[in-house]
Protein backbone atom coordinates (compact mmCIF):
# COMPACT_ATOMS: atom_id res chain seq x y z
CA UNK A 1 0.00 0.00 0.00
CA UNK A 2 1.59 3.64 -0.83
CA UNK A 3 -1.55 5.83 -1.48
CA UNK A 4 -0.29 9.45 -0.77
CA UNK A 5 -3.82 10.92 0.51
CA UNK A 6 -4.56 13.50 3.04
CA UNK A 7 -8.73 14.42 3.56
CA UNK A 8 -9.25 17.24 5.75
CA UNK A 9 -13.04 17.44 6.52
CA UNK A 10 -14.35 15.39 4.37
CA UNK A 11 -18.39 15.76 5.39
CA UNK A 12 -17.94 19.69 5.39
CA UNK A 13 -18.31 22.18 2.17
CA UNK A 14 -14.47 23.47 3.10
CA UNK A 15 -13.42 19.95 2.73
CA UNK A 16 -9.98 19.62 1.43
CA UNK A 17 -7.84 16.43 -0.90
CA UNK A 18 -4.05 16.70 -1.46
CA UNK A 19 -3.35 13.91 -3.75
CA UNK A 20 -0.76 12.80 -6.19
CA UNK A 21 3.07 11.18 -6.09
CA UNK A 22 4.28 13.14 -4.21
CA UNK A 23 5.69 12.20 -1.10
CA UNK A 24 5.41 15.19 1.62
CA UNK A 25 9.35 15.40 1.86
CA UNK A 26 12.00 17.18 1.42
CA UNK A 27 13.01 15.65 -1.88
CA UNK A 28 10.03 15.74 -3.48
CA UNK A 29 9.77 18.84 -2.81
CA UNK A 30 12.91 20.10 -4.09
CA UNK A 31 14.77 17.56 -5.75
CA UNK A 32 12.41 15.08 -7.51
CA UNK A 33 9.38 15.92 -10.37
CA UNK A 34 6.55 15.42 -8.16
CA UNK A 35 2.48 15.68 -8.88
CA UNK A 36 0.89 17.30 -6.31
CA UNK A 37 -3.06 18.14 -6.53
CA UNK A 38 -5.23 20.19 -3.84
CA UNK A 39 -9.20 19.61 -4.54
CA UNK A 40 -11.34 22.17 -2.58
CA UNK A 41 -15.02 21.86 -1.90
CA UNK A 42 -15.72 18.85 -3.91
CA UNK A 43 -17.65 17.27 -0.90
CA UNK A 44 -18.29 13.54 -2.78
CA UNK A 45 -14.81 13.46 -3.82
CA UNK A 46 -13.88 13.90 -0.73
CA UNK A 47 -16.10 11.52 1.45
CA UNK A 48 -15.04 8.74 -1.48
CA UNK A 49 -11.36 9.67 -0.60
CA UNK A 50 -12.09 9.32 3.25
CA UNK A 51 -13.99 5.95 2.34
CA UNK A 52 -10.98 4.42 1.10
CA UNK A 53 -8.79 4.88 3.47
CA UNK A 54 -11.52 4.17 6.05
CA UNK A 55 -11.29 0.71 4.11
CA UNK A 56 -7.38 0.72 4.23
CA UNK A 57 -7.89 1.06 8.01
CA UNK A 58 -10.30 -1.87 8.61
CA UNK A 59 -7.84 -4.14 6.29
CA UNK A 60 -5.28 -3.07 8.67
CA UNK A 61 -7.16 -3.29 12.10
CA UNK A 62 -8.41 -6.88 10.89
CA UNK A 63 -4.98 -7.96 10.24
CA UNK A 64 -3.97 -6.17 13.68
CA UNK A 65 -7.07 -7.83 15.67
CA UNK A 66 -6.08 -11.11 14.62
CA UNK A 67 -2.74 -10.92 15.48
CA UNK A 68 -3.16 -9.42 18.83
CA UNK A 69 -5.92 -12.57 19.69
CA UNK A 70 -2.60 -14.80 18.69
CA UNK A 71 -0.77 -13.15 21.31
CA UNK A 72 -3.33 -13.17 23.83
CA UNK A 73 -3.20 -16.39 23.12
CA UNK A 74 -0.05 -17.29 23.35
CA UNK A 75 -0.12 -15.79 26.71
CA UNK A 76 -2.95 -17.62 28.35
CA UNK A 77 -0.63 -20.67 27.62
CA UNK A 78 1.86 -19.70 28.98
CA UNK A 79 0.43 -18.45 32.53
CA UNK A 80 -1.80 -22.01 32.18
CA UNK A 81 1.54 -23.57 31.87
CA UNK A 82 3.21 -21.49 35.11
CA UNK A 83 4.69 -18.66 34.10
CA UNK A 84 7.72 -19.44 33.91
CA UNK A 85 10.02 -16.33 32.54
CA UNK A 86 12.42 -18.33 31.68
CA UNK A 87 10.11 -20.16 29.10
CA UNK A 88 8.37 -16.62 27.40
CA UNK A 89 10.39 -17.28 24.15
CA UNK A 90 9.89 -20.82 23.78
CA UNK A 91 8.38 -21.40 20.73
CA UNK A 92 5.44 -22.86 21.74
CA UNK A 93 4.76 -19.94 22.72
CA UNK A 94 5.47 -18.38 19.70
CA UNK A 95 1.80 -16.17 18.92
CA UNK A 96 2.26 -17.73 15.05
CA UNK A 97 1.32 -21.25 16.61
CA UNK A 98 -2.04 -19.42 18.16
CA UNK A 99 -2.60 -17.25 14.71
CA UNK A 100 -6.23 -17.99 13.18
CA UNK A 101 -7.36 -15.61 10.83
CA UNK A 102 -11.01 -17.05 10.27
CA UNK A 103 -14.15 -14.86 10.76
CA UNK A 104 -15.97 -16.02 13.77
CA UNK A 105 -19.34 -16.99 13.13
CA UNK A 106 -22.11 -14.47 13.63
CA UNK A 107 -24.28 -15.66 16.90
CA UNK A 108 -27.61 -13.95 15.65
CA UNK A 109 -27.17 -11.20 18.24
CA UNK A 110 -26.84 -7.57 18.33
CA UNK A 111 -23.41 -7.78 20.74
CA UNK A 112 -21.26 -6.87 17.68
CA UNK A 113 -21.72 -3.39 17.91
CA UNK A 114 -21.51 -2.74 21.72
CA UNK A 115 -18.18 -1.30 20.95
CA UNK A 116 -19.68 1.52 18.86
CA UNK A 117 -21.36 2.54 21.66
CA UNK A 118 -19.38 2.22 24.53
CA UNK A 119 -17.48 5.72 24.67
CA UNK A 120 -14.50 4.50 26.47
CA UNK A 121 -13.52 2.42 22.89
CA UNK A 122 -12.48 4.18 19.79
CA UNK A 123 -15.21 2.29 18.12
CA UNK A 124 -17.38 5.00 19.57
CA UNK A 125 -15.54 7.88 18.09
CA UNK A 126 -15.31 6.22 14.44
CA UNK A 127 -19.45 6.21 14.64
CA UNK A 128 -19.38 9.59 15.85
CA UNK A 129 -17.03 10.83 12.87
CA UNK A 130 -18.74 8.84 10.30
CA UNK A 131 -22.18 9.53 11.16
CA UNK A 132 -21.91 12.64 12.99
CA UNK A 133 -22.48 16.37 11.85
CA UNK A 134 -18.87 17.87 11.53
CA UNK A 135 -18.37 19.20 14.72
CA UNK A 136 -15.47 17.81 16.69
CA UNK A 137 -15.55 14.87 18.20
CA UNK A 138 -16.11 14.42 22.26
CA UNK A 139 -12.65 12.85 24.15
CA UNK A 140 -12.55 8.87 24.45
CA UNK A 141 -13.70 7.99 27.96
CA UNK A 142 -11.31 5.97 29.82
CA UNK A 143 -11.66 2.65 29.71
CA UNK A 144 -11.21 -0.41 32.35
CA UNK A 145 -7.62 0.27 32.29
CA UNK A 146 -7.62 4.20 31.94
CA UNK A 147 -7.43 6.28 28.82
CA UNK A 148 -6.00 5.21 25.54
CA UNK A 149 -3.83 1.81 26.88
CA UNK A 150 -3.26 -1.36 25.33
CA UNK A 151 -5.73 -2.72 26.74
CA UNK A 152 -3.08 -5.76 28.09
CA UNK A 153 -4.11 -8.03 30.88
CA UNK A 154 -1.73 -8.60 33.71
CA UNK A 155 -0.99 -11.88 32.43
CA UNK A 156 0.09 -10.55 28.94
CA UNK A 157 2.05 -7.54 30.56
CA UNK A 158 3.93 -10.38 32.62
CA UNK A 159 4.46 -12.67 29.14
CA UNK A 160 5.31 -9.68 27.43
CA UNK A 161 7.96 -8.54 30.26
CA UNK A 162 9.42 -11.93 30.74
CA UNK A 163 9.92 -12.21 26.93
CA UNK A 164 11.75 -8.76 26.60
CA UNK A 165 13.86 -9.53 29.68
CA UNK A 166 15.24 -13.21 28.22
CA UNK A 167 15.66 -11.06 24.78
CA UNK A 168 17.47 -8.32 26.48
CA UNK A 169 19.69 -10.90 28.40
CA UNK A 170 20.61 -12.75 25.18
CA UNK A 171 21.61 -9.79 23.50
CA UNK A 172 23.75 -8.68 27.04
CA UNK A 173 25.78 -12.14 26.63
CA UNK A 174 25.88 -11.54 23.11
CA UNK A 175 27.52 -8.36 23.38
CA UNK A 176 29.61 -9.40 26.30
CA UNK A 177 30.59 -12.68 24.49
CA UNK A 178 31.34 -10.70 21.05
CA UNK A 179 33.70 -7.92 23.39
CA UNK A 180 35.27 -10.84 24.82
CA UNK A 181 36.36 -12.65 21.26
CA UNK A 182 37.86 -9.21 20.62
CA UNK A 183 40.13 -8.74 23.27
Amino acid sequence: MHDKIIVIDPFSPDCVVVTGSHNLGFKASYNNDENLLIIRGNRPLAEAYAAHIADIIEHYRWRWYNKREAQRKAARAWVKDGSDPATALDDKYDPNVFYDADIPADDGGDGWQDRYFDPSRLASLERQFWLGDGTPLPPRAPGPFGAFNSGLTKAELAFRKAGADLKAAKKKKAKKKKVAGVH
